[in-house]
């Protein structure tokens, strides 16, 4: 044979695995994009070793585990008898630096699977499904809401906790008044989704995210991550080292208009698959006074974001922060009234110390189980009507 036919053999056997590759890529989209949308990554898991020194109101050693249905929490049990809840929010529902067990939704399951809670409730079992993610606003958790909830065979109880990821987002900006963040992407609220950006790169195919996905399930790998939660460090330097306070509150009208559409429209989807909806009203670290100590605890505020490595150098102040946040508290009771739901308030129930929380709105185990007790008994009261 001449080389020349050899060369086209190859040439054509190579032209031949292109478009195998090139057809099992096109069909692997079709596929993706046809599949579901999930909060987290299904069967993900991950073990964070805390920055040294950084939170000793902490757990140093921190377990995370991802179920079948992408919530933060173990495998939903099958079978009749079995009450399902469904936690939602921002950075305080998905309790990022607390273990699996220690943060408030785990906690919430085992209270509510203690005997008398399961009779109260007229349940064998209790699921508690967290899908809380950091940095999503109200608008966000009705995009979580929308794409999910058909998902779910039942839900007997939603529990919704908003604010602060509203708030931050529009001090982040510099509290525009007549300007609020765009809308979160789909790619922000959810680990797997139909809409994941994919290119024609090796790491952008939708092959490769099939094989990862395929991965996580099969394998379980753990995802180990060392020194985390430093940049939360780096933020509280930044606040105690900030040229400026803004102490003064910014006009709001439009911001709080937008949240509360956004937080009914929310409770609206809700309430067309559970039979209880809870909101809750968030918790917050508040003090006539705060130590030194306190104080350095705190990072919140900044104008920029610290997560993603800016520079802060102003900082609206505590009081303003609050101030804006008792805003949107009355924005959500009226929201709770208008569709007769129950809006609580674990603020009397939680330890207004540096042993309960690490900054502004975030639990230590410590405050994650006081919190967990409150709205277990809300939950076996609200039952018992």
């Amino acid at each position: 044979m001449a080389w020349s036919q050899v060369f086209v053999t190859i040439a054509g056997i190579g032209v031949a695995f292109a478009l195998l590759g090139v057809g099992a890529e096109l069909v692997a989209r079709i596929l993706l994009r046809r599949s579901g949308y999930y909060v987290w990554q299904r069967h993900y898991r991950r073990l964070l070793h805390l920055e040294p020194g950084l939170f000793p109101q902490l757990e140093q050693d921190v377990t995370w585990e991802v179920n079948a249905d992408g919530e933060r929490g173990g495998p939903a049990p099958q079978g009749p008898g079995v009450f399902r809840v469904l936690l939602l929010g921002g950075s305080t529902v998905e309790s990022a630096l607390c273990s699996q067990d220690t943060c408030w939704s785990g906690r919430l399951e085992a209270l509510l699977n203690e005997a008398e809670a399961r009779r109260d409730l007229g349940a064998t079992r209790v699921h508690v499904g967290n899908v809380g993610r950091s940095g999503v606003d109200a608008r966000g958790v009705g995009q979580i809401l929308e794409r999910t909830l058909p998902r779910y065979p039942q839900i007997d109880a939603v529990g919704i906790m908003v604010g602060p990821g509203d708030l931050v987002r529009w001090l982040e900006d510099g509290a525009p008044p007549d300007q609020l963040p765009v809308p979160l992407p789909a790619t922000t609220c959810f680990a797997e989704s139909p809409e994941l950006p994919l290119g024609w790169h090796p790491k952008r195919l939708a092959l490769t995210e099939g094989v990862r996905r395929l991965r996580m399930r099969v394998l379980r790998p753990l995802d180990v991550r060392e020194k985390a939660a430093r940049w939360m460090g780096r933020a509280r330097k930044m606040r105690q080292s900030a040229e400026r306070f803004i102490t003064e509150v910014p006009a709001a009208q439009h911001f709080l208009d937008r949240f509360e559409r956004d937080v009914d429209e929310t409770v609206q989807r809700a309430k067309s698959r559970a039979a209880t909806v809870v909101l809750i009203r968030q918790p917050s670290f508040r003090k006539s006074a705060f130590t030194a100590e306190e104080e350095a605890m705190l990072w919140n505020g900044g104008v920029g974001n610290a997560f993603r490595g800016d520079v802060q150098t102003v900082f609206f102040s505590t009081e303003v922060m609050y101030a804006l946040l008792d805003e949107m508290d009355a924005r959500m009771r009226a929201v709770a009234a208008r569709h007769a739901v129950t809006m609580i308030d674990p603020m009397p129930a939680l330890t207004m110390s540096a042993a309960a929380f690490f900054d502004h709105f975030h639990l230590s185990p410590l405050g994650a189980d006081e919190l967990a007790r409150f709205i277990a008994a809300e939950l076996r009261r609200l039952r018992a009507r």
